[in-house]
């Protein structure tokens, strides 16, 4: 399910939202391992079927809402919030290979100086979120009879700023 929404409660005031909800399976597929002893020499390969399993990368929940005040025509103010759900590094649906569910705050303020130009900043993640990890992979394996790995993520950008000089010729 979808969902985009616009509201301006005044002419100064704009709040929108867009949502997806989903539920994602595999029904059922194999993977292959590789298998190494107690000295981490490989052994072999070892086949598992994996039934009704989450896909990878795939959360259930995305959501974003923004909110934009526009006092003047010269000035504008808003701040966006994004949530994901969580996210499997791979088609195990394992919680130990996973991206957490997690919520990001961006914010922005532009001033137009004259017709001619504008100033705007841009700030994302406010709140300086550590564990932002948006995506990732695993190898997986068996060391001997243990199934387990590693797993890999790639972070967002903790608080950054961009500043944006805008020139109409």
């Amino acid at each position: 399910v979808e969902v985009e929404a616009d509201w301006r409660p005044s002419a100064h005031f704009a709040l929108s939202t867009t949502a997806a909800f989903s539920r994602n399976r595999i029904d059922e597929w194999t993977q292959f391992y590789d298998v190494y002893d107690a000295d981490f020499t490989w052994s072999g390969r070892r086949s598992v079927l994996h039934k009704d399993v989450d896909p990878l990368m795939s959360p259930s929940v995305l959501v974003s809402q923004s909110v934009v005040w526009t006092p003047t025509s010269r000035f504008s103010a808003g701040a966006l919030v994004r949530h994901t759900g969580r996210a499997f590094l791979d088609n195990t649906a394992d919680r130990a290979f996973s991206v957490a569910s997690r919520n990001i705050v961006d914010a922005n303020v532009s001033w137009s100086l004259n017709d001619l130009m504008r100033v705007s900043l841009s700030v994302g993640n406010v709140f300086d979120a550590q564990a932002a990890w948006t995506s990732g992979y695993s190898y997986r394996y068996f060391m001997e009879e243990e199934r387990t790995g590693t797993a890999y993520f790639f972070p967002e950008a903790t608080r950054n700023a961009t500043l944006l000089f805008d020139f109409t010729l």
